[in-house]
């Protein structure tokens, strides 16, 4: 069985793939931030919970001493929050993806899927 984390899993579309991961028999961990409200559906089908900011240097090293065979994540801003603060945003978009790819590039990881969505790049189309 693959063991799959799924960072942002407390999101709408982390909580869905985590549920629909889990049920075609995946071992599946979702990192959260916070307990998200009405989650019992599917948290109760995780094999762990991680609750913790991906930008914590412990929840890194956390994460890397599970050994995942795939990381999705899910985790950035949207284009709305990523005008106000490049500082910030790189603090949340791109130093943490640099940082679980350089920690879990040694500990066997197949796969790192990175989601983006038209919340990140905003309106190609303006």
């Amino acid at each position: 069985m693959k063991k799959i984390l799924v960072t942002g899993a407390g999101g709408y579309l982390g909580a869905k793939l985590c549920s629909f991961l889990s049920n075609i028999n995946f071992e599946v961990c979702a990192l959260i931030k916070t307990v998200p409200e009405n989650s019992e559906e599917w948290i109760d089908s995780m094999q762990e919970i991680i609750i913790g900011d991906v930008r914590d240097e412990k929840v890194i090293k956390t994460i890397s001493e599970k050994k995942f065979d795939i990381v999705i994540h899910l985790i950035s801003l949207d284009h709305n929050q990523s005008n106000d603060n490049p500082n910030f945003v790189s603090s949340v978009n791109v130093l943490p993806t640099w940082n679980l790819l350089n920690n879990l590039s040694t500990t066997g990881l197949k796969k790192f899927i990175y989601f983006s969505t038209i919340h990140v790049y905003g309106n190609l189309l303006d």
